[in-house]
């Protein structure tokens, strides 16, 4: 799943645009684009959202072109305010094994 959504962004996100995930092993490597990781292991300015529980803040603070979301996560509830769908638009969604990804980009 994570290979197909990397493969999605290939083949629809622009050279420069980055994208904001949290699994951004297989994502970042079959999209060849720039990644805001979520979890802060490779992108710092992560950290200290993530540790204020300010999770939707470092995507309106950052404003990455795609926004990669796993729904159940506890740092994606985000994804059905208002402030959020105001920004992104719903692209398209990768499901394996009741597991659920889904790709937003910035409006």
């Amino acid at each position: 799943m994570h290979k197909q959504i990397g493969h999605y962004l290939y083949t629809r996100a622009s050279e420069d645009e980055i994208v904001a995930a949290e699994d951004i092993g297989y994502i970042g490597y079959y999209s060849k684009k720039k990644i805001l990781d979520r979890d802060g292991l490779v992108s710092p300015e992560a950290v200290s959202y993530n540790r204020s529980g300010k999770y939707f803040e470092l995507i309106s603070d950052y404003r990455p072109d795609w926004v990669v979301l796993y729904t159940d996560s506890p740092i994606s509830q985000f994804q059905n305010s208002q402030k959020f769908i105001e920004l992104y638009k719903l692209m398209k969604c990768f499901s394996f094994d009741q597991i659920t990804y889904c790709c937003y980009k910035k409006r």
